[in-house]
């Protein structure tokens, strides 16, 4: 089966090149990895606040300002605002 082998970080990732080639590289693929999974997630997330916009849809609410009571707002409009 498998075996463990100890990695180096010269020899074994980078080949040999300079330190300065390499870490740039890995953070660009790291990013793009990353970001590619916050894209997807971030879908979900406009998915579920569609939902509750359309769930809250004629639910009126008092508004809040200044930690005060405001004139009242449709909750949906609330749940519309976190989309942008």
């Amino acid at each position: 089966m498998g075996k463990k082998h100890p990695i180096h970080p010269n020899d074994h990732v980078n080949k040999s090149q300079s330190s300065n080639d390499v870490i740039p590289s890995t953070m660009h693929v790291s990013t793009a990895h990353t970001i590619k999974k916050l894209l997807s997630v971030l879908n979900r997330l406009k998915e579920a606040l569609d939902k509750k916009i359309e769930d809250f849809e004629g639910i009126v609410k008092v508004g809040r300002t200044h930690l005060q009571d405001a004139i009242p707002i449709p909750l949906s409009l609330e749940f519309e605002v976190y989309k942008k």
